[in-house]
């Protein structure tokens, strides 16, 4: 006999990320979205809207297309969500990848997800650009400056444009390649669509 809670079904709207966590921000876009307390950086839910559109028009202009894969390989900034939501907006995919790896780790990971595009830090850069070379990915942007990699300013300082409104983004899609801890053997891939996510947010509710 099966066991099912007291507490009512949760409804799974039928959207994507990007969609779900969007859909009422001019309700709140003077309100602060996010914060990181010791730099003090902070972003509202407007300008977190705003940068969405700015990064996935700047990557659609550098020839980023929908299933393109993006490795996130920085420690956890205030601009990590940004270039998240940004990246899913346009229909892309989102990995990462752990700062602290070697560029051999780095580029076995790279070469599963088959990423395109990589988004870094100047203390990960010259590694990330070796790896790059090494895999063929397209751009490499960092937050900061450091040779051989564009600035992340390029894509949160884009004027919107080129965003790709007509995008079809099921919540089949594939939305983040995240790799297990590796515990009994090498990280594994796992692929989480735009469903997973979805759901697992409303059930936190």
């Amino acid at each position: 006999m099966g066991i099912r809670s007291r507490l009512p079904d949760v409804r799974i709207p039928w959207v994507s990320i990007t969609d779900l966590l969007l859909a009422d921000v001019d309700k709140y876009e003077e309100f602060i979205a996010v914060l990181d307390s010791e730099s003090d950086i902070k972003y509202t839910y407007g300008e977190v809207r705003n940068h969405t559109r700015s990064i996935g028009s700047a990557l659609t202009r550098n020839g980023f297309q929908k299933g393109d894969v993006l490795c996130i390989c920085c420690p956890n900034l205030p601009e990590f969500p940004l270039v998240l939501l940004g990246t899913l907006a346009v229909g892309g995919i989102i990995t990462t990848a752990n700062p602290q790896f070697t560029a051999e780790e780095i580029e076995k990971q790279i070469k599963l997800a088959q990423v395109q595009y990589m988004v870094t830090v100047p203390e990960c850069a010259e590694k990330t650009v070796r790896v790059a070379a090494a895999t063929g990915i397209k751009a490499v942007y960092v937050l900061g400056s450091a040779q051989g990699c564009s600035p992340f300013t390029e894509l949160l300082n884009d004027d919107g444009s080129a965003f790709p409104d007509d995008v079809n983004i099921s919540p089949q899609d594939v939305a983040f390649l995240p790799f297990s801890s590796g515990t009994t053997g090498p990280p594994k891939c796992v692929m989480l669509t735009h469903y997973n996510i979805v759901a697992n947010l409303l059930q936190m509710r």
